[in-house]
């Protein structure tokens, strides 16, 4: 169960302390489900799966344990935690909890972060673990092919931005396989082998390299139109050097606009999913040029990325030490 589905009860007659609660558990990630009457809650709980509930002792019409009891009674055997502003006896408040069945007594005014502390640890079994960011990587020493896979598969849900970095732990290990890149329903394919980037496929490739061939007039637009209708299967660059269409020899100058062209329409804000397969028997007749690569990252940063991309992705690593690391 992630955070976001867990829903908590709030139960409390005073609305500043109601609203006060409401956003604590949501800053947190929970779903407050906010009531401020006995009535109101035996109705939340019959409509809600309630996962937790935190309920004000001192209520009208019913306290705050009876309420408790009650719920108990339809069934609502989630962790609850009592609070009070008027009832601080401690033999009360062990009674209260007892009888409530309750987690804890928290007398008002109380720390938050320690009735967080409660609720995090209750439901810590049935919360999934969070995956961890591929900003981790920048915390470890040695970072192994391995390493940069698994953390590529715990990714959920990335924009094309983050493909800058992406890119970069792929360039730079001895992985053979392709990224794959799904943008809407577009499908994008970008091939690795030994350290370098060999191959980008997208639904834009084959427009791409024509508009290129004419625009550097080694195609002319007749030539353009017979092969729109010849249908070059396969690998269309290939197929036009076997076809005695182009000379091997502008080979790397058409896959070096290509790939680039690709890469620079990936990157943006928008959603985009991601997974990398292996693949052993790649094998290819290019690879784009190192420096080329590393100018090509710097431009895209440079025309997209802003100072708050920057904070966002160094911030969750505040508390930890970067590391230089060695990749394989």
């Amino acid at each position: 169960m992630k955070k976001s589905d867990v829903k908590i009860l709030i139960v409390d007659d005073d609305p500043t302390m109601l609203s006060t609660l409401g956003s604590l558990v949501e800053s947190e990630g929970y779903k407050p489900i906010q009531v401020s009457d006995p009535k109101a809650a035996m109705r939340a709980a019959k409509v809600n799966i309630v996962h937790f509930a935190i309920i004000d002792v001192m209520l009208s019409g019913m306290n705050g344990v009876d309420l408790a009891q009650e719920l108990r009674k339809t069934g609502v055997n989630s962790p609850i935690i009592l609070i009070s502003g008027i009832f601080k006896d401690k033999s009360f408040m062990e009674k209260s909890k007892e009888k409530a069945q309750a987690k804890a007594f928290f007398k008002k005014p109380f720390n938050s972060q320690e009735l967080l502390s409660v609720i995090a640890e209750t439901l810590k079994p049935v919360l999934e673990k969070p995956k961890l960011p591929l900003q981790a990587l920048l915390l470890q020493e040695k970072v192994s092919a391995r390493d940069k896979i698994k953390a590529l598969d715990r990714v959920e849900s990335i924009t094309g931005l983050d493909l800058v970095y992406i890119l970069s732990l792929l360039i730079h290990s001895n992985l053979k396989g392709h990224l794959n890149v799904k943008k809407g329903p577009d499908i994008y394919s970008i091939s690795f082998s030994e350290g370098s980037l060999v191959k980008v496929e997208g639904p834009m490739t084959v427009a791409i390299v024509k508009d290129l061939l004419v625009k550097k007039e080694y195609l002319s637009v007749q030539d353009i139109q017979v092969l729109n209708e010849k249908k070059i299967k396969g690998d269309f660059v290939q197929g036009l050097i076997d076809e005695n269409y182009i000379s091997p020899h502008i080979l790397p100058e058409i896959r070096n606009f290509q790939a680039i062209t690709e890469i620079k329409n990936l990157v943006n804000e928008e959603e985009i999913e991601i997974n990398f397969s292996k693949d052993r028997k790649l094998d290819f007749t290019y690879k784009l040029d190192e420096n080329l690569f590393h100018f090509l990252l710097s431009e895209i940063i440079e025309e997209n990325f802003d100072m708050d991309w920057f904070k966002d992705f160094y911030l969750m690593l505040k508390n930890h030490p970067l590391k230089v690391n060695a990749s394989d």
